[in-house]
């Protein structure tokens, strides 16, 4: 009986850690998804307006 119940006590804890390590390592790659977008998204707004700012100098 004791046996059984360690058993469901160590398997229990055993997918707590696992749920809680796969949304941590998860969420991390998501983070770091984001970031990525923001910095493509921050060069292409920054080209966008070098290019706006050339065809102003150029009238």
């Amino acid at each position: 009986m004791f046996d059984e119940w360690l058993f469901l006590q160590i398997r229990t804890l055993q997918i707590r850690m696992m749920s809680f390590a796969s949304g941590f390592f998860i969420g991390w790659q998501a983070c770091r998804l984001w970031r990525r977008f923001l910095n493509w998204w921050k060069g292409r707004l920054q080209e966008q307006l070098q290019e706006t700012q050339r065809r102003l100098d150029i009238y």
